[in-house]
């Protein structure tokens, strides 16, 4: 987590799985007002070092197809996509 002043303005969940030797980055956000100010990619790289230093030697990551910010540094950083997850939907 980032904070500014003591209130949090970005952070990354990461969630690891020891027995499959892997994290997953679950979340990334950045505050509305703090946005554009490459705020995500600061947390996402922490993450990464982290999970490096806990031991973890893959992360995987998440997107919606439509968050072309975090697509993009997801790229910058060397994510590549494997599987294309669908998601359904039912109307109760």
């Amino acid at each position: 987590m980032l904070l500014d002043d003591g209130e949090p303005v970005a952070f990354a969940i990461v969630v690891g799985a020891r027995e499959a030797d892997r994290a997953g980055a679950q979340m990334t956000g950045v505050r509305a007002d703090r946005r554009g100010r490459r705020l995500a990619q600061a947390v996402k790289i922490a993450s990464l070092h982290r999970a490096r230093a806990a031991g973890y030697s893959t992360m995987l990551a998440a997107n919606d197809v439509g968050n072309a910010p975090m697509l993009a540094i997801n790229r910058k950083l060397g994510f590549e996509p494997t599987v294309v997850i669908a998601q359904y939907e039912k109307r109760l």
